[in-house]
């Protein structure tokens, strides 16, 4: 399986950019083992609290070292502002095909979520 830094850059660069209203992140890892910069390593130490996250996981993961075991949506969890969605499994493509993105997306847009 590859590696991605979507779900990571994506909650980085929302907490760090300023007027960013939502994130959306899909098994995102939230811990970097090896970070360039040690300040971005957990980042449970750059959410801010003017964005609101909504984080997809997939309690499928096994492996509690793996870079998308639940743990990592866990690790920010506990910010009023962070919402998980727990399921087993996470294939984007069927997610898309499904319509769910799109229904996440108009509910962001629709101030709904």
């Amino acid at each position: 399986m590859g590696t991605s830094a979507g779900g990571y850059a994506s909650i980085l660069f929302g907490s760090m950019c300023n007027n960013v209203n939502n994130v959306i992140s899909f098994i995102p890892q939230t811990i970097i083992k090896k970070p360039i910069n040690l300040n971005y390593s957990n980042l449970n130490n750059i959410i801010n609290k003017n964005t609101k996250y909504l984080l997809y996981g997939d309690t499928s993961v096994q492996d509690i070292n793996g870079d998308h075991h639940i743990s990592h949506c866990e690790n920010i969890g506990c910010f009023t502002n962070v919402k998980i969605i727990k399921n087993s499994g996470c294939k984007l493509k069927q997610l898309r095909d499904s319509g769910f993105i799109k229904i996440l997306i108009d509910d962001i847009l629709n101030n709904k979520l």
